[in-house]
């Protein structure tokens, strides 16, 4: 399977919610088996476009921002109550 990230060998997983959509995932067959991509039947999709390996209990600080613009993301806005 190709994606903005590369190429890899894929397995295919699918998900189906009672009364709701199904989704597709596109899994990475390799360790760390990453979600290379996912479609869902009410037309949500995604692609990865970038990958790295992160210490998720050191990023999540304001700190961690950073590693977010290397992979060419931006913070998310915050959520209202």
């Amino acid at each position: 399977m190709k994606v903005p990230a590369g190429e890899y060998a894929a397995e295919t997983w699918r998900a189906v919610v009672d009364q709701g959509p199904s989704i597709t995932f596109f899994v990475e067959q390799q360790s760390p088996h990453r979600i290379l991509e996912w479609r869902s039947t009410s037309g949500e999709s995604a692609k990865m476009i970038k990958s790295t390996r992160l210490k998720y209990w050191e990023m999540n600080r304001p700190s961690g921002e950073s590693e977010l613009q290397k992979l060419g993301l931006s913070r998310r806005p915050s959520r209202t109550p």
